[in-house]
């Protein structure tokens, strides 16, 4: 396999279980240098044990990315490893609970925005900050949903597993987020993209 990239740093959350995980897998076996993180440092540990005998390395970082300090600190420890940071992947979501608007909690719309909203925006700009500062390109991507807009869908023909109002809300808010990051930074060679 063509190591398409070797020597490239990459931050990966989210990267526990999942599509995470084996985005974290995919980069590693292509020659990068992968920070994941997530919250349970011993699925982190065997994801790197997985890793070993690929051309590249996983390094766990265990942390909620709701926390601004978790997200600076990915990133700063992905630059104290390798020097500086190629890629980020905000993958890290957590789902709704599937409730109607007249049941969803302050505590559940708080949880839903803190970690899927919050937690990309934060590393998204402490990324851009790191990668100014060192005057190389980058790209990021941002991992919005699978799930199709509530339009597409009538209400009547939802399963009842369908997203309900903190996700349909923060869908667009991320894409949104990322179409402005990617003109911003488009003329310095960066891409920023949702998926």
């Amino acid at each position: 396999m063509a190591n398409r990239f070797e020597g490239k740093s990459v931050v990966v959350t989210g990267a526990s279980s999942g599509m995470g995980r084996e985005i974290a897998l995919e980069f590693a076996a292509e020659g990068a240098t992968v920070v994941a993180v997530a919250r349970r440092m011993e699925r982190l540990e065997e994801l790197a044990a997985q890793a070993e005998g690929l051309s590249g390395t996983i390094l766990p970082y265990p942390g909620d990315i709701s926390s601004v300090e978790v997200n600076n600190g990915m990133i700063d420890y992905a630059v104290e490893k390798c020097g500086k940071l190629d890629i980020l992947v905000n993958n890290a979501g957590i789902m709704d609970e599937f409730k109607p608007i007249a049941e969803v909690t302050d505590e559940q719309w708080e949880r839903v925005m803190k970690v899927n909203l919050d937690g990309p925006m934060f590393a998204m700009r402490r990324a851009v900050e790191v990668m100014l500062g060192h005057g190389t390109a980058g790209s990021i991507v941002n991992v919005a949903s699978i799930e199709p807009e509530p339009h597409i869908q009538p209400p009547s023909t939802r399963s009842s597993a369908s997203p309900r109002i903190p996700l349909t809300c923060m869908r667009p808010t991320i894409s949104a987020a990322t179409s402005f990051a990617r003109a911003e930074l488009r003329p310095r060679l960066w891409t920023a993209n949702p998926i």
